[in-house]
């Protein structure tokens, strides 16, 4: 049997963009592919908790990349090279999978959004209630609770191997 992903009591789910406007992913990357990975902001990422999900999207292209779990608090980098994104937290990735095969596995983020507002008129992507990601500002925002089990159903329900 399949391990599912879900949200489990107290544990928020984030969405977290990946790449740059200007400077989208090259579409033959392979990304998070191991099981533990670093993630940077441009922010540093406040309220996020160890054991809160971070799904992880390409900006640009809006394919799900990963899906993780914050495992260290939010550290301030030094390396010169991370001056835009400064901010990192150690994350386990729970779908290693996810991002070696990102172009083909159908999970685009504004399509489930769109099928999540068909199914869910009244329930609202983000935690303020919006259906949109214009919280998405800083690089990462927090999702709606309901979204957010919706997105990890999704990745499960794809044939993703979960691994926890």
């Amino acid at each position: 049997m399949a391990t599912q992903l879900m949200l489990r009591p107290g544990q928020r789910a984030w969405l977290k963009a990946w790449g740059k406007r200007d400077d989208w992913i090259d579409e033959n990357d392979v990304l998070f592919t191991n099981k533990r990975e670093k993630l940077n902001f441009a922010r540093r990422p406040a309220s996020l908790a160890i054991g809160d999900i971070i799904v992880v999207y390409a900006v640009g292209w809006g394919n799900l990349l990963a899906v993780t779990e914050a495992i260290g608090e939010p550290e301030r980098m030094t390396d010169a090279e991370l001056r835009r994104w400064p901010w990192s937290v150690e994350v386990r990735n729970l779908v290693p999978g996810l991002g070696s095969k990102w172009r083909d596995n159908g999970l685009i983020l504004f399509a489930l959004r769109d099928t999540f507002i068909e199914r869910h008129p009244n329930a609202g992507v983000s935690q303020w209630g919006s259906n949109n990601f214009h919280g998405i500002q800083g690089g990462h925002m927090r999702l709606s609770r309901r979204f957010g089990g919706y997105l990890l159903h999704a990745v499960s329900a794809s044939g993703a191997t979960v691994v926890r």
